[in-house]
């Protein structure tokens, strides 16, 4: 946490309070106490259908439980899976383009193998171990489309002016304590966009907006 100017990282961390204090909201209002989250059987058939049937492959399961049996492991959890399918996912998926559309800085593959110790590495041995034109074009198009946003997406935070929508257009959450629920999330998602678009103000360092609040669509798009 020493190192200044690391925005992913102080993004991300706010990113996560945020979204981990309105799960916890719905979740305390959804089960009332712990008792009541061991004993839901959905909910823990859920749980045990993502193991048996998603994660079984995988070492422990992922660190996946079979079961949960209280709140706060229930508000951890739902918090890990809608932070990595929106904030992390933005993260790295929207700058596909930025790193991999040119070949030499990040190759998608190498058509020579690596130098050995000491070996004399010239200009000629770069270019020819750098993939074709043909590949080199396929990657750029490939990392350009997988960063751009769909047309139905919804984000962290809406903007009515720009088409975007948000949590607002489709949800199923409708009772009163709920929709403060909702209200008090995009409130704390407009004040992090605030922070993040002042911060950028300062020419002094490169422009970083990709955890902008409304940069981040809810979910991964397949």
């Amino acid at each position: 946490m020493d190192l200044p100017r690391y925005w992913l990282r102080d993004d991300a961390l706010e990113l996560w309070s945020i979204i981990h204090e309105y799960v916890s909201s719905i979740v305390s209002l959804t089960y009332s106490n712990d008792n009541e989250v061991a004993n839901d059987i959905e909910l823990n058939g859920f749980t045990k259908e993502i193991v048996e049937r998603g994660l079984h492959a995988f070492v422990d399961n992922c660190g996946f439980p079979n079961q949960l049996s209280n709140k706060a492991d229930l508000t951890d959890y739902i918090s890990v899976i809608i932070f990595n399918v929106s904030a992390f996912h933005a993260s790295v998926n929207f700058q596909t383009a930025k790193y991999y559309g040119f070949a030499p800085g990040s190759p998608s593959c190498v058509a020579l193998p690596p130098p050995k110790a000491d070996e004399q590495v010239t200009m000629e041995r770069i270019l020819s171990t750098l993939p074709s034109k043909e590949i080199s074009e396929l990657t750029m198009v490939t990392s350009y489309n997988l960063g751009q946003f769909s047309p139905i997406e919804k984000y962290l935070l809406g903007d009515k002016s720009l088409g975007k929508g948000d949590l607002t257009d489709e949800t199923m959450l409708v009772g009163e304590k709920q929709v403060e629920c909702i209200r008090q999330l995009l409130s704390k998602m407009q004040e992090l966009k605030d922070k993040i678009r002042e911060r950028n103000q300062n020419k002094s360092y490169h422009l970083y907006d990709v955890l902008s609040p409304d940069e981040i669509p809810l979910t991964t798009q397949t």
